[in-house]
């Protein structure tokens, strides 16, 4: 789990040798009886070698 201060914001996680990509939905998903903000995934970027 990720914690953002801004919906407007992407996040951006580390995973492997790059950065995968994601913005706010503008929907929410149900976790463990909790709403929470719904995250699209939009694309990976590698790191500079």
């Amino acid at each position: 789990m990720c914690e953002v201060e801004d919906l407007s914001h992407s996040v951006k996680m580390i995973h492997g040798n790059g950065r995968e990509h994601f913005t706010y939905s503008g929907a929410t998903a149900d976790v463990d009886g909790e709403e929470l903000p719904r995250f699209d995934w939009v694309g990976r970027t590698k790191f500079a070698e």
